[in-house]
């Protein structure tokens, strides 16, 4: 319908670099069987970007908020705009990225997700390259792989005790 939406993401990245991925239920209206961020999901009307991101968080990765002490703000990175064959999309795209507790293990809740993985950045690159991630994802993936905020967290990981 061209109604304006807000979909909030999260990459996950482990304290070493690498970065969770989730892949998509075979049931999933849209992008079913593809790769995605490690959390995605649209706002609603009562959330604040930060309650939607804490919402969206522990229904697909099974994280609480201390488990995300350690990330970016939240930011906008894009407005997508593109036919979709149920109509027309108008989403503004907005990320933090986050570094996950090595003692925490990412979990599906809502039965939204197949499963949960690990993959080295240049795999992740790979695997935008074939297709088998979602566009939404490979944009939010590439804006943190191409940017220096990643590298400022994994720093500050370092020095938190």
């Amino acid at each position: 319908l061209g109604l304006l939406t807000q979909a909030i993401h999260l990459n996950g990245w482990t304290p070493d670099g690498d970065i969770y991925l989730q892949l998509r239920a075979s049931t999933k209206a849209f992008d079913p069987n593809k790769w995605d961020t490690l959390v995605g999901g649209l706002l609603n009307a009562e959330d604040s970007v930060t309650e939607g991101l804490i919402r969206e968080s522990e229904e697909e990765a099974g994280l609480s908020q201390s488990d995300l002490k350690l990330r970016t703000p939240i930011r906008s990175i894009l407005r997508m705009r593109r036919r979709l064959p149920e109509g027309y999309q108008l989403e503004d795209i907005l990320v933090s990225d986050c570094i996950i507790p090595s003692d925490t293990q990412p979990q599906n809740q809502d039965g939204e997700v197949e499963r949960i993985e690990v993959f080295k950045p240049k795999e992740v690159v790979q695997m935008i390259k074939d297709k088998v991630i979602t566009i939404e994802a490979a944009i939010v993936l590439l804006d943190s792989l191409i940017n220096s905020h990643v590298k400022s967290l994994h720093q500050q990981a370092q020095t938190t005790p």
